[in-house]
């Protein structure tokens, strides 16, 4: 309801419906095929509704301040709760069964993570002032995905002591 209203919402929404149903009604098919993938999806997707559901109240309860920055911050807290919930357990499972990528978990720089979602957010809202169509698609996509990834490595690299 909110997201369509704003500038960087909308346009967040224009990618995201293309990904999406490039391939969202082949799963959808096998979901209807049978019961018992209707209850896992059910399962699996309890979790998202609950955090989508919590990140409108964030946005109704800051619309009135600033419509524009109460939908990026809402999608921002979603994607990093997101990444936390469907990403972390993956990444974990990779570090416990690959010392590689464990390795690799490691080396990725805070100040890369952090460098990378305060590009997004500074190309966001020239994108927004600026009523720059691609640069606000670009960056709302990638700041989703930078909170995301973001957020899930940042709880796994404090679950791994690695201070840097």
């Amino acid at each position: 309801f909110y997201v369509m209203r704003t500038y960087a919402g909308s346009r967040f929404m224009t990618v995201f419906n293309a990904f999406y149903y490039s391939w969202s009604p082949y799963v959808a098919d096998l979901i209807r095929e049978s019961e018992s993938m209707k209850f896992s999806a059910r399962i699996a997707l309890a979790p998202l509704i609950g955090i989508l559901s919590m990140s409108e109240g964030l946005v109704s309860k800051l619309w009135s301040l600033n419509s524009e920055m109460a939908v990026v911050l809402g999608g921002v807290v979603a994607s990093a709760l997101i990444g936390i919930v469907y990403l972390l357990p993956l990444m974990t499972l990779g570090v416990m069964l690959s010392s590689r990528f464990r390795k690799l978990i490691t080396r990725i720089s805070r100040k890369v993570v952090i460098g990378t979602w305060l590009l997004c957010i500074i190309t966001l809202v020239i994108g927004v002032l600026g009523f720059i169509e691609v640069a606000t698609m670009i960056a709302a996509s990638l700041l989703v995905l930078a909170s995301l990834v973001g957020s899930s490595l940042g709880i796994l690299r404090i679950a791994l002591n690695d201070s840097e």
